[in-house]
């Protein structure tokens, strides 16, 4: 729809490309890791016996679906869960690809580092409700201002030129022992 719509003359922020890229979760993951950005760890696998071995490695996990935002059709597992084989199973259902990633514990909030025409623009936080794992404003989030400090600002900076082809703010959280990630 998007391609069409920019085929026609309507003008659109991001280039199509870059938003279907932004959306496809693996593929978005493969860029970022390749290009050496922090990010929790991660496993991708299709089989239930791999993935229920991944949930024991690393102990809380958000299962997500390949093609979704505002965590829509995300799960949470931990690896103590007496039905853990049954959640994965009921994930494997809708989603032949299993996209694990290790919960971060976060202080509650995600970091949004706007860059404009390659220059920094501005930050946002993306404040969680308390009651939901998530931040989303479809899980009660709100949109509240926010001063970086000097080392986001960094961080940012130093992967923009890879974050630009995909989206004009990146993502961050900070795990509660002070590493810094991208979502």
């Amino acid at each position: 729809m998007l391609r069409f719509l920019q085929a026609q003359g309507v003008s659109i922020f991001s280039k199509p490309d870059n938003i279907i890229r932004l959306i496809d979760r693996l593929a978005c993951t493969v860029t970022l890791r390749n290009a050496g950005i922090p990010m929790p760890k991660t496993v991708i696998t299709e089989d239930v016996l791999l993935a229920e071995g991944a949930v024991q490695r690393l102990g809380s996990v958000v299962l997500k679906p390949l093609y979704s935002t505002k965590a829509r059709g995300m799960i949470t597992i931990d690896s103590n869960d007496a039905d853990l084989e049954e959640k994965i199973d009921l994930f494997k259902q809708t989603n032949s690809v299993m996209y694990i990633q290790e919960m971060v514990d976060i202080p509650g909030r995600d970091l949004g580092v706007v860059f404009l025409g390659g220059r920094y623009l501005a930050t946002y936080a993306r404040q969680g409700s308390g009651e939901s794992w998530n931040t989303t404003i479809n899980s009660g989030g709100h949109y509240v201002a926010h001063e970086p400090s000097a080392e986001i600002l960094r961080l940012a900076e130093k992967h923009r030129h890879h974050l630009l082809w995909i989206l004009p703010a990146s993502m961050w959280l900070r795990h509660q022992m002070g590493r810094w990630y991208l979502k």
